[in-house]
């Protein structure tokens, strides 16, 4: 598949859209301009991977256009989804803070554009910005959380499932 990817100019309309994401809102006009010169803009195509699971990676994304799915993928099983993120959201954060590897797949839903940030100008960013750092810790627990919840409610759902299999087998051998 084709990708595109380009350090130019930002566009009024994703610059509107990098300013207000979950993460850099929380940045000074200044820090936001000096930041917009690091960014590198990527192009997706629908169905395109831009992260794989298990893959190394040492940027961040900020989404402006389109949506993309966060999946993973169990050794024995279908393919799970994580997360479902919109323009304004941003994936990718794990792994230039913990230096392993990717922790899912990440890919378009649509045409998406993603601007990203290397793994040492997102650490500088981090140590030079107390509240980008606690908005970071912020948005990674409302994350654990909905995953938690979602992890829950499938481990009902598949106790239900079982419940309801053993009670036919019940009836069988009755």
């Amino acid at each position: 598949m084709l990708r595109f990817s380009m350090k130019t100019a930002i566009d009024p309309h994703s610059r509107n859209r990098l300013r207000y994401n979950v993460l850099l809102e929380t940045l000074s006009d200044d820090q936001f301009h000096a930041l917009e010169r690091k960014l590198t803009r990527h192009s997706y195509l629908p169905g395109e991977t831009i992260i794989e699971d298990e893959g190394y990676g040492d940027e961040v994304f900020f989404l402006t256009e389109g949506r993309v799915r966060i999946t993973k993928q169990p050794e024995a099983g279908e393919e799970e989804l994580l997360a479902l993120l919109h323009p304004g959201d941003c994936f990718g954060e794990l792994e230039p803070i913990a230096s392993r590897p990717r922790s899912a797949r990440v890919s378009a839903m649509e045409n998406c554009v993603a601007y990203a940030l290397h793994k040492a100008d997102f650490e500088h960013l981090l140590f030079q910005t107390p509240a980008l750092a606690v908005r970071l810790l912020q948005v990674l627990s409302i994350r654990l959380r909905a995953l938690n919840n979602h992890y829950i409610a499938e481990q009902s759902r598949k106790n239900r499932q079982n419940r309801q299999e053993l009670q036919t087998l019940e009836r069988l051998i009755e």
